[in-house]
C-alpha cells in the first residue's frame, strides 16, 4: 500500500521517515519511492512525494533512539 505526500519548505529525507516511519534511518525507503528527486538534499515546498509501506524487515519503532530523540 502506498499514498502520497506533500512537502514542506526545508523538508529533508531523513525528517520525513522521522515523520512518517518513526526512524530517520529509513529515508531511503522514500528516496526508492521517488527517484526524480534524490539530488534534492532540502525539498522545497509542494512536491507530491509516494510514501511506500515499509518493506518486510524494516524496523518502525523509536525504541532504540535515545530519549531526547523520541
Amino acid at each position: 500500500m502506498t499514498w502520497t505526500m506533500t512537502t514542506k519548505q526545508g523538508d529533508t529525507w531523513d525528517m520525513l521517515a522521522l515523520r512518517i516511519y518513526g526512524s530517520d534511518k529509513l529515508g531511503y525507503v522514500l528516496l526508492q519511492a521517488n527517484p526524480n528527486y534524490m539530488r534534492i538534499l532540502y525539498l522545497p515546498a509542494g512536491l507530491l512525494l509516494i510514501v511506500p509501506q515499509l518493506p518486510d524487515g524494516a524496523r518502525r519503532t523509536r525504541s532504540k533512539l535515545p530519549p531526547w530523540e523520541r
